[in-house]
């Protein structure tokens, strides 16, 4: 059982869940990044500049797909790679409990 929990928690984000901050988090912003504070567990996380455009994102309750498109559309990245690397940041968010379901 407990093998199946974990196994869960490592699989990417499903890219049309849409997610918002939790609660409990609050975010500063300064010249680009994001620093992000998890005031029931006092620990904060940094961002970079890819990292704050897609939390701003996360913010308006985005799925993976949603943020994806953005960080396509401003860095010109491809979208494959970039799907499957919001996948793994919203999935990361999750398990740090700093996002929850919209």
């Amino acid at each position: 059982m407990l093998s199946l929990v974990l196994e869960k928690l490592r699989r990417p984000t499903d890219a049309c869940t849409r997610v918002r901050p939790a609660r409990d988090v609050l975010t500063a912003e300064r010249d680009g990044v994001a620093v992000l504070l998890d005031l029931k567990r006092a620990v904060y996380f940094s961002l970079d500049e890819v990292g704050t455009t897609a939390w701003r994102e996360i913010e308006h309750g985005a799925s993976a797909e949603l943020v994806a498109a953005r960080i396509c559309e401003e860095y010109e990245a491809p979208h494959d790679a970039v799907l499957a690397d919001m996948k793994r940041f919203i999935g990361t968010l999750r398990r740090e409990r700093l996002v929850v379901a919209a």
